[in-house]
């Protein structure tokens, strides 16, 4: 088993050994002499039920002949028919002492079975298996073969990623948009230009929404219940989500590759002919998956640069 290994649930994934002291052995070895002392006294009561067994089997196979021969004799009336009654009720009470004797036989036996086991477990040194309770991709291990751990170490980790969930902190302003969105989207510098859709014919479903607002970034955690097919998002890793609020009022908006921030202000370059740009403050509203709503700063139909912004930047 390495990292990234998967492990099905119950898997055997590894054992422990506990070594006893010197003390401990002594005392292991008094109770081995007791149970071999035992498996002895066990496997004489076995044989002696079966003995008593084999005995009511050969008295059963002499009450059936018994009774076969009274038969024969009724027949030609050389008996009467209570010596052929008398024969049934003999043979009757050897089947029941026949059962009751195989049973005892088995029971000594799995006594002596059990016993016996017990005395071959006894030793200087116990084993342990380690069994995965989840199904899951080993994400961390922290003991190697060999290695000596004290009782209650993390020895590894085994993740389950079938099934993630995300995390969205929304402004306490646009909850109550984020409560009637049916749709979301996310993407993740992980995969650079796919987008993955939740909600209505997406992989996802928001499961959660805070009751309790940050005060440090006046956010709520929204989460998302995302099916992950060959776990390819992985634990901890960063993405960010689009809300779709279903609004089709148009806005002005421009490419987030054309914002820059300063200091805590946003801005954009403005194309004014020629040769010339302008570094416009802009106050930014919605965010959308590749565009900022901008609420002011800007008129319809102005130019923005797109390419090129970090060099006019430093220019």
């Amino acid at each position: 088993m390495t990292l990234g290994s998967f492990v099905a649930r119950g898997e055997q994934i590894g054992t422990v050994e506990q070594i006893l002291g010197a003390s401990e052995q002594a005392g292991l070895e008094a109770q081995r002499t007791e149970l071999q002392r035992a498996v002895l006294e066990q496997q004489a009561k076995r044989a002696e039920q079966e003995a008593l067994a084999q005995q009511a089997r050969a008295r059963l196979a002499q009450a059936e002949r018994e009774l076969r021969r009274a038969t024969e004799l009724l027949e030609v009336g050389a008996v009467p028919r209570k010596r052929v009654e008398e024969a049934q009720t003999a043979v009757q009470i050897a089947r029941q002492e026949v059962l009751a004797a195989e049973q005892q036989a088995r029971i000594a036996a799995e006594q002596a079975r059990v016993v016996k086991a017990g005395a071959e477990r006894i030793g200087p040194v116990r084993r342990f298996p380690l069994i995965a309770p989840v199904a899951g991709v080993v994400s961390d291990i922290r003991a190697t073969t060999g290695q000596q751990v004290e009782a209650g170490s993390e020895l590894l980790n085994i993740v389950d990623l079938s099934v993630v969930y995300l995390e969205a902190r929304v402004f306490e302003g646009d909850l109550a948009k984020v409560r009637d969105a049916r749709r979301a989207s996310y993407t993740t510098a992980a995969f650079p230009g796919e987008v993955f859709h939740l909600g209505e014919g997406g992989r996802g479903r928001i499961v959660a929404i805070g009751t309790a607002v940050d005060p440090q970034t006046r956010t709520v955690p929204v989460i998302f219940e995302v099916m992950n097919p060959a776990n390819r998002l992985r634990d901890g890793m960063f993405v960010e989500i689009v809300f779709d609020v279903g609004e089709t009022a148009p806005v002005l908006a421009v490419p987030k590759r054309a914002v820059i921030t300063e200091e805590g202000r946003t801005y954009v370059f403005v194309f004014n002919g020629g040769e010339r740009f302008e570094k416009r403050a802009v106050l930014l509203g919605a965010e959308g998956q590749d565009f900022y709503e901008v609420k002011s700063g800007l008129s319809r139909g102005e130019r923005v640069v797109v390419d090129g912004v970090y060099q006019l930047r430093s220019g």
